[in-house]
């Protein structure tokens, strides 16, 4: 046993002296009857000696002997499983100093953006990337994950349980296959370029100024304890019920097939699946783990005996029998050996739950998964309350439930005043009031924080939209209109172009709110699942919309490229796919980059069952979304062209296509199937989009509509009858879809029947110093609610002693005597920095008061003078220049620096607080 290392480890990892002493004094006890430990490690791991000490609780119940040479005074359990964890320990230090390159990439495959980076690596990347994770590693840094599809993972600091990194020294960079240095830190000055490319020159590179500036970095980066560093499967937040959070926690069915096995599992000590198809549960099987923990549930759909006041609908439930720990694992894709533990009595979880035979617990993503681990590892009871106000719940079980149904008829609303009242806030406040049924958060800061995050997450799930009007927008922009396209296929233009109808922001946002939503826990979801883009056929071709027609006629993906059966069980190798085709055809120059090698080796390999592919329209729509049910089948066509095919259960589809903007930030690439990664998509929007098709296909009873907003600012700077044509009588309250005098219209371009749908609400929003209200169309004062939002003094404080309120007073009854009221001047100009004091107040002055004035006196100085006084401004003659005949002129400036009584003089004339201590003012500093 290599002791002093094993010391030295056990210390770096941050263990207490006595704790390292108990380590290293159980160590020489396993070794002293089982033999030298690093021969052990040699041979099989120590899985010879795990297997000796292997004693479960159901071994403890039947009474069974103490299976090692070990001899155990006390609870033999308790004892073993001490003994095991010492020996665990050992394996994980040997370990640490004989990482494979397979090992390492396996610490970094569990996220899906780096995962989608590394199916692009060859061999040599891969071993430049490994060489540098083994130094930083080695060097006592940290290894995160970063949710930014083109930089997935860096490395520093970083502490279990932060969200943010304490450090940032590095990090991938996806695209161009090399690692860049933070330019903030210095450790690494060395470097002789910044970024690092991941090739066999550039690699070294970086690993030799690594090694060579230890000491360097280690005082740049202190850590007390000392510890090794984290790689980034094992930056999890820390704690009792974390410390199941830390490794996986997986959620198994009871089911033994179609019968109870419960009892069978725990006899045995195992779980398993019947039978391997290569599919996602035979994978997640693979990906299990020894220490992972498991749990065996019952799903329990359709309950109507829920502790909660129901309304009529059904809810799902979860027995909760029993909790293990994952003590072997096997790679045949079937079982794993478990230490179960049954619970005295089942417990039963509501509202938040999955049929899935295994379900990988999210804890890491979301809150409602921390509260279940914490529900069955620490006994916390589940807060129903919580859940049934969730936004996934709240519609059906929620105390707000009365309030959303009561919404069905729809708001027309126009909030106008003058510049600085507040419009841009009030119109988030209606928007999520209107959405949610309520946005009580309060309005302090905290409150209106909460608010805007609600906001935020609204506009992401595509529930509100925005969109400011000008004097070019119109009916094309809006509703809808014809846009030029090539006839192109993914990366394959063709001549030419043709217009067809494209939607507009108001048909899109309709659209999305008409489409009911499939609210039961049995809908459709992402999670678990990887995503992939796929192609069927050319798109803009009409000679290969066959391809696209018949996979979802008879329920498959059919797929393209060469005419080669890889059904062989050898080809789950890419490399064995580059071989086979380098003899099939010795004359083409093929690489694993080629989209011959790389296309098949993803469609066959890469996609599992369970997984969603995106069919795209081209790179910038999509037309199809689907479950992969099935795996690869070899199906030659005569002509001998696209003869792959995979099973697919297709969700939803519209031929026509829908532009990618909807689900995605960036347009598709021109590979013809890759995995997209889920921090690139709106996964809310592609689960509406499934779960609206599947509410429309059939009668569920928690399917709604969900309310809309659509949030138009600045309407009044649009022309009114140009933007919206014929759709005006539409937004009527009583002409809307689903009302008494429900219409609906012909769309010019799409030809297709078009109505406003009941939930969509319309807030606009209007400054008024732009164009009087008297100004504004009269088909739009008929068919919006107008309220004013007018400037408040009764807001603003004192400051260094000036009366904000006051000022702000006075300056707006100026205003309104020499233009008129719709000019006035709003008072969150003031508020915040605006107003924290006299610097902050003369800047508001200067940069934001005094130009508006400016823009609505036409420059008409001696007016914008007889609204602020002349301390802000001051006033030169001006001589007739020589042999010039003319009277003398005023010129006028804004002072460099205000006077000190700036603001008595502006107030002179006003009705002055007699209460108010009038304090003397210091010069303004420059």
């Amino acid at each position: 046993m290599k002791t002093a290392e094993y010391k030295a480890w056990l210390e770096a990892e941050g263990n207490l002296p006595n704790t390292v002493s108990t380590r290293i004094s159980d160590a020489r006890r396993i070794e002293k009857h089982f033999g030298d430990l690093d021969e052990a490690f040699r041979e099989d791991k120590c899985a010879r000696i795990f297997a000796r000490l292997a004693y479960s609780k159901a071994d403890e119940a039947a009474g069974l002997p103490n299976p090692s040479a070990i001899a155990v005074d006390g609870n033999v359990y308790d004892t073993l499983a001490h003994f095991r964890s010492t020996l665990n320990s050992y394996v994980k230090f040997r370990d640490s100093a004989h990482l494979g390159d397979s090992d390492i990439l396996a610490k970094f495959d569990s996220n899906a953006d780096f995962r989608a980076v590394r199916a692009n690596w060859d061999e040599v990347t891969e071993a430049s990337f490994c060489r540098i994770a083994r130094a930083v590693h080695n060097a006592g840094l940290d290894w995160w994950f970063v949710d930014i599809a083109h930089t997935p993972v860096r490395f520093g600091r970083k502490f279990k349980g932060r969200s943010r990194a304490h450090s940032v020294i590095g990090y991938l960079r996806a695209a161009d296959c090399e690692v860049a240095l933070n330019a903030r830190n210095d450790a690494l000055q060395l470097v002789a370029q910044s970024p690092v490319d991941l090739s066999e020159t550039g690699a070294p590179l970086l690993v030799s100024a690594i090694e060579n500036n230890l000491e360097k970095l280690r005082q740049q980066f202190p850590i007390d304890p000392p510890r090794a560093g984290f790689w980034p499967n094992e930056l999890e937040v820390e704690g009792e019920a974390e410390a199941a959070v830390s490794s996986s926690i997986y959620l198994v069915t009871a089911l033994d097939g179609d019968v109870d096995g419960f009892d069978g599992f725990v006899k045995r000590g195992d779980w398993h699946l019947l039978y391997d198809n290569g599919g996602k549960y035979n994978q997640m099987v693979r990906e299990m783990r020894s220490g992972d923990h498991i749990v065996l549930r019952d799903y329990l759909p359709g309950q109507r005996n829920a502790p909660f006041e129901q309304r009529g609908h059904p809810a799902t439930a979860m027995r909760i029998r029993a909790t293990g720990v994952v003590t072997q694992v096997s790679d045949d894709g079937l079982s794993v050996k478990v230490d179960w533990t049954p619970l005295t009595e089942p417990k039963l979880w509501w509202l938040y739950t999955n049929n899935d035979t295994i379900w990988r617990l999210p804890v890491e993503k979301k809150e409602a998964a921390r509260r279940l681990a914490g529900f069955i590892y620490e006994d916390e009871s589940q807060d129903l309350d919580w859940f049934r106000n969730h936004k996934y719940w709240r519609d059906r079980f929620g105390d707000s439930a009365a309030k959303v149904l009561s919404m069905a008829k729809p708001t027309n609303l126009i909030l106008y005043g003058p510049p600085g009242t507040g419009k841009t806030y009030r119109t988030a406040l209606e928007a999520v009031r209107l959405c949610d049924g309520d946005a009580d958060d309060g309005d302090d800061d905290e409150g209106r924080a909460a608010l805007m995050e609600r906001y935020g997450e609204l506009v992401k799930e595509k529930r509100i939209e925005f969109v400011t009007f000008h004097q070019n927008f119109g009916y094309e922009d809006f509703v809808e209109g014809l846009r030029p396209t090539t006839g192109s296929a993914d990366g394959q233009t063709a001549g030419g172009f043709e217009l067809k109808p494209e939607p507009g922001i108001f048909r899109r946002i309709a659209d999305r709110a008409a489409a009911p939503v499939m609210k039961a826990d049995a809908a459709f979801s992402l999670d678990d699942r990887s995503v992939f883009k796929l192609s069927l056929g050319e798109a803009g071709k009409a000679e290969w919309e066959w391809v696209f027609e018949d996979s979802l006629e008879e329920g498959y993906a059919i797929f393209g490229f060469k005419n080669v059966d890889w059904s062989d069980e050898r080809f789950r190798d890419r490399d064995a796919i580059l071989r086979e085709l380098h003899e099939r055809f010795p004359d083409e120059k093929l690489t694993v980059q080629n989209g011959d090698v790389k296309s098949p080796d993803r469609f066959r390999n890469r996609i599992n069952e369970g997984d969603v592919v995106i069919v795209s329209k081209g790179l910038n729509a999509f037309r199809a979304i689907g479950v992969v049910e099935g795996s690869y089948e070899y199906a030659p066509r005569p002509d001998g062209r696209y003869c792959h095919r995979r099973k697919v259960r297709w969700l939803w589809d519209d031929p026509e296509g829908v532009d990618v903007r909807e689900i995605s930030e960036k347009r598709f690439s021109l590979d013809t199937v890759y995995e997209v990664p889920k921090s690139r998509l709106n996964i809310t929007e592609i689960e509406r989009l499934v779960n609206a098709a599947a509410a429309s296909e059939v009668e569920d009873e928690s399917a709604e509509r969900e309310p809309h907003v659509l949030i138009i600012d600045e309407i009044n700077r649009a022309n009114i009858s140009k933007v919206f044509g014929e759709l005006i009588t539409l937004l009527e309250p009583d002409k809307r879809l689903g009302q008494g005098n429900a219409l609906t219209v012909r769309l010019p371009y799409s030809k297709r029947e078009f109505g406003v749908p009941s939930n969509l609400h319309v807030i606009g929003t209007m400054n008024t110093a732009d164009r009087s209200i008297a100004q504004i169309d009269t088909a739009l004062r008929r068919r919006f609610k107008f309220e004013e939002i007018a400037p408040d003094p009764s807001l603003l404080t004192t400051a260094d002693g000036i009366s904000l309120r006051q000022v702000l007073t006075v300056i707006n009854q100026r205003i309104e005597y020499l233009i008129d009221r719709d000019h006035r001047i709003g008072h969150a100009f003031f508020m915040g920095d605006g107003g924290k004091d006299r610097r902050a107040i003369d800047a508001t002055m200067r940069d934001k008061v005094i130009p508006l004035l400016q823009e609505y006196f036409f420059e008409d100085w001696s007016r914008i003078a007889s609204v602020v006084g002349d301390g802000f401004l001051e006033k030169t003659t001006l001589k007739a220049p020589p042999g010039i005949m003319g009277d003398p002129r005023d010129s006028w400036s804004v002072r460099g620096v205000f006077l000190t009584d700036a603001y008595d003089r502006l107030l002179e004339g006003s009705l002055p607080d007699e209460s108010e201590e009038q304090p003397q003012y210091e010069e303004a500093a420059e």
